[in-house]
């Protein structure tokens, strides 16, 4: 038996539904994408602090063997706040990876909305929308 093509093309609204299933798609690659590339930047970002970390604590220890005690003071005054900066980020991206596992990345954790991706994008640690942490900053300012 022939099989028989029709050209017509397909009714309005089954046009509607293909193209949103070609954006959602999109949308979904798009993000994937996104996530990747987050992934790549957040594990990158964690290497290279790790290592700044390290590299700071054997230096400030060679220092302590070759230097008399005096000299060593601003030293000893700025390690512990670079080095507990570097804990406190790298604790930071361990959490927004383990939020890309479970599929909480990307939303805010006060409302639960979307964070805008350029915001993402510029800081992939960011865990309030814009809009949360503006009212965040405004509570402050009352207080």
């Amino acid at each position: 038996m022939p099989v028989s093509l029709s050209l017509k093309p397909p009714p309005k609204n089954c046009q509607v539904k293909i193209r949103l299933l070609l954006f959602g798609a999109f949308k979904e690659l798009t993000i994937f994408s996104l996530l990747v590339d987050g992934v790549q930047k957040l594990l990158l970002w964690r290497e290279q602090l790790v290592k700044e970390y390290a590299r700071i604590s054997d230096l400030l220890k060679e220092k302590s063997l070759r230097e008399p005690e005096g000299a060593l003071e601003a030293d000893k005054a700025l390690k512990p706040r670079t080095c507990n900066r570097y804990i406190k980020l790298i604790y930071k991206i361990n959490n927004e990876l383990e939020r890309i596992k479970d599929g909480t990345y990307g939303y805010c954790e006060e409302t639960g909305k979307e964070i805008g991706i350029k915001r993402l994008e510029a800081r992939p640690i960011a865990t309030p929308s814009i809009e949360a942490r503006e009212r965040h900053e405004q509570m402050e300012r009352l207080t």
